[in-house]
Parts: structure tokens; sequence; C-alpha cells
């Protein structure tokens, strides 16, 4: 959450390459602290080994709202400096300010979905894709007050950053085998909305305005919010032993 306006910080005191060198000195960092600290458990030993409830077609559609959820995110997101800067009028300073607010938003959703996700791990995943595309609604709508861009991107930052905390969380309870291979195939449906977000809203900024990419994240986050409501209503699938 500190990265998004660290990094800008530094590519502005400095060149874009800075803030590479940065994150690669910290992922060292982070690699050597796992490698040394992380116990190492053979595989089946451990209870989060399986789903607690598992349910392929619930497996399905949170792996759906991953990917969805991140597109719609990073459409936006993506272009968020021109945005700020365009629409709503923020010089650099206030983008800067912009990304931190946003990155408060973000640590502070975590925090509320770590603390309730046990107890209520469909709606962590719900609220949070909900939100998000009433967020990206509203700047959308609103965005070139500053006010509006302000609470927007709050908003945005406390429901979009949780988004795959949330549906990690769901994962362990509903993946239909290994919580290892569910677990990284939401990975790397989170990954992949991340690229295709940021390639459609590429598309859309040439042939149309910074704004519309705003609509499009809005649009494919509503969709990620049809889908994720409609876990309960299609039930569950049978997962053979």
């Amino acid at each position: 959450m500190a990265g998004v306006p660290a990094g800008t910080w530094l590519g502005h005191q400095a060149d874009w390459s800075t803030p590479f060198i940065a994150l690669a000195c910290l992922g060292l960092v982070a690699l050597v602290l796992v490698a040394g600290c992380l116990p190492t458990t053979r595989p089946g030993s451990s209870h989060a080994d399986v789903g607690a409830n598992p349910d392929a077609r619930a497996y399905v559609i949170v792996l759906a709202t991953t990917a969805l959820a991140a597109t719609g995110a990073f459409a936006a997101f993506t272009y968020i400096a021109p945005f700020l800067r365009g629409v709503a009028g923020f010089g650099a300073g206030g983008v800067s300010a912009m990304l931190t607010v946003f990155g408060i938003g973000g640590l502070t959703g975590v925090l509320l979905v770590g603390a309730v996700a046990d107890r209520h791990p469909r709606l962590v995943v719900a609220i949070p894709v909900t939100g998000q595309a009433v967020a990206l609604a509203m700047l959308t709508a609103f965005g070139a007050s500053p006010v509006a861009a302000v609470v927007g991107v709050l908003v945005l930052g406390l429901t979009a950053a949780p988004v795959f905390a949330a549906t990690q969380g769901r994962i362990m309870h509903v993946a239909p085998r290994g919580t290892d291979t569910a677990s990284a195939a939401n990975s790397a449906a989170f990954n992949l909305g991340i690229a295709a977000g940021g390639a459609c809203g590429g598309v859309v900024l040439a042939l149309a305005s910074v704004r519309s990419t705003f609509l499009l994240g809005t649009v494919i986050s509503a969709v990620a919010t049809v889908l994720v409501w409609s876990e309960r209503r299609f039930g569950r699938t049978p997962v053979a032993a």
C-alpha cells in the first residue's frame, strides 16, 4: 500500500528506474526472510491442505470474480495519474497525495477483511467487489470535482485493495481439492486480470479518453458484482472423493 505513493515519489526525485531498483532490493530482503524464517511442512500434513467446504462451482465463481474484479480495477487504476491530472485537476504533488489516500484506504480495507473473513467468508468478497464498482462509478460520474475524487479514491482503496486477500481466503473454504493448487490458480487469475485490465484500458484510452477507462472499469466491476452475489443462488456442486 505504501509502494505506489513511495514509488511515484522516488520516480519524481530521481528517474523511472529507481523505484524498480528499490523494489528489487526489498524483494531480496523478503526472499531471505521467507527462506530463513518460514517452517517446512510435508505435503498433506496440514489441516489446510484441502478446502474446508469443497464446492467446485463456488470455486469457479471465485476464480472468475477474482479475474473480473482485477480487470475492472486495473482498467481504471493503471491510468489513475492522468485521470487525476486531466479530469480532477491535481498537480504532481496532488497525485502523490491521492495515491497515499488510496494506500491508506487499502491498508484499512485489508485489516477489516482480515478481522471478519472467518465469520463472513462470502460477504468479505461480495462487499469489496460491490464497493469497487460503486467507487469507479463515482469517479467516472463526479471525478471532475476534487472533493468527489478524494472520496472516490479513498473508497476505491478501501474496497479494491482487499479483493485478492478476500478471494484467497474464500478459496481456502471452497477449494475442491488441494488448496495449494487452488490458491495458485487464484493468484494466476488475479495477475491475468491485472494484465487484461491494463491492456483493455490502454485500448480505450487510445480510442476515447482517460475518463472512459474508468467507465470500462465500472462496467467490468459491475459484472463481477453480479457474479459474486450469484454464488449462493447456484448452490453446491458435489466434489468426488
